[in-house]
């Protein structure tokens, strides 16, 4: 995630220049689109996977939350 700044609100996410809307349909992040399921969801090429309190990004496994910059953001989502 490097030095991207990460925000929350009630529209949805912030990250850097890319945001996040989160809708019934799923989430939108630029161009890229998330697909949610009761599993979790998935993330174009990267193959970014959430399940519970999980995250796969690449080779990079997270538990009980992701770090984004110097903040740590813990059950999130």
């Amino acid at each position: 995630m490097g030095s991207d700044e990460f925000k929350m609100g009630s529209d949805g996410f912030k990250m850097g220049s890319d945001e996040f809307k989160m809708g019934s349909d799923g989430v939108q992040m630029g161009s890229d689109e998330f697909k949610m399921g009761s599993n979790g969801f998935k993330m174009g090429s990267n193959g970014f996977k959430m399940g519970s309190n999980e995250f796969k990004m690449g080779l990079t496994r997270i538990q009980n939350g992701f770090r984004m910059g110097s903040e740590w953001v813990q059950n999130g989502f």
